[in-house]
Parts: structure tokens; sequence; C-alpha cells
């Protein structure tokens, strides 16, 4: 049942008759709430995903080198994959986060296409990204120097990605978060 007006949910199950009992209920709770979700809210939640996971990449690949360990820098070029893996679903559920959030007053395109563009060229470069590791997982199979070389190519490439995460970033954050706007228009004026 909705409750519109503090627009919360309330589940109730009406039948004790589930064979697993306690599991049963924390199921179809989450499909529940995955059934109210909609795209503003999945695009929130995948969005995060390539930006937390290139900046723990970049971490992990600095590690990697500094203990020029060949498991961790393999590891690394893995998580730079799987970065660049999570960064579709997050683009293509941009669309539908749109849709919704045209309709909230205050919302134009005007704040909506920076963000598009910036993350764009984001994806762009962490699907360039997971190429080249990929590449590097495949030919460096033999050579510890190989691997070495495409650990530090893989690791300026994600610095390079990071300016177009943090602006990609920024701009989703001003859609909805006008504080944003407001420390920034601050500190214009100073």
């Amino acid at each position: 049942m909705r409750n519109t007006e503090k627009n919360t949910y309330k589940i109730t199950f009406e039948t004790a008759s589930l064979e697993e009992g306690q599991n049963s209920r924390n199921i179809l709770s989450l499909l529940f709430y995955l059934s109210i979700m909609n795209g503003a809210h999945y695009h929130l939640i995948l969005s995060h995903i390539p930006i937390v996971g290139a900046g723990f990449t970049m971490l992990f690949l600095i590690f990697a080198l500094v203990r020029k360990s060949k498991e961790l820098k393999r590891t690394a070029l893995w998580f730079a994959v799987i970065s660049g893996i999570t960064s579709i679903a997050a683009y293509f559920t941009g669309d539908s986060a749109e849709e919704i959030v045209t309709g909230i007053p205050g919302i134009t395109e005007t704040l909506i296409e920076p963000h598009e563009n910036c993350a764009l060229f984001y994806l762009l470069s962490l699907l360039l990204i997971a190429l080249i590791a990929l590449a590097g997982l495949f030919l460096s199979r033999a050579s510890a120097t190989v691997l070495h070389k495409f650990t530090v190519i893989i690791l300026v490439l994600s610095l390079f990605a990071t300016l177009l995460a943090i602006e990609t970033a920024l701009t989703g954050g001003k859609i909805r978060h006008t504080e944003i706007e407001t420390v920034q228009t601050v500190n214009t004026i100073k």
C-alpha cells in the first residue's frame, strides 16, 4: 500500500503459507522494491559503480605497481575491465532517468545535456581502458615486462579518465543537487 503524502511504502503479506518462511518474505520484499523503482532509481544506483570502480581500480593499480606483483597487476587490469562493463549499464539507464526528471519543475535540457555529453566521453574512456586492459591481459600471459607496461598505460589513462568522472559527477549532481551550483557560484564571486 502506498502512502502518497510521505512517499513511503508498506508491504503486507496476507499469506502465511510460504514454504521457506522468512527467506521467502525477504525475497518478496526485494522483488517488490525492485518493481516500484523507476529508471531514475536504476540510473542513480548504477552510475556510481563505474565512478567508484574506476577510482578503486586506480588505487589498486598503484598498489600493484608498488608491490611489483604480477598477480595484483593482472587483478587490477580485470578491475579496469569490470569498470568498463559497468559503465555501459550506467550510461544506458540515463535516457529513462531523463524522461522522469524532465517532468520535475526546474529541470531542463540545459542541465541534462552537459551531463549526457560528459557521460558519453567517460563511457568511451572506460571502454577504451577496458579494451586495452583486456589486450594487456592477453598479451602479457608470458611476459612480466609486457604486463608492467600495460599496467602503467592503464594507470595513466585512468588518471585522465578521472577528470571526466569528476565532471560527469558534477554535471549529474547539478540536475538535482542545487547546493552544488550554489557553492560554485559563491566561489566564483569571491
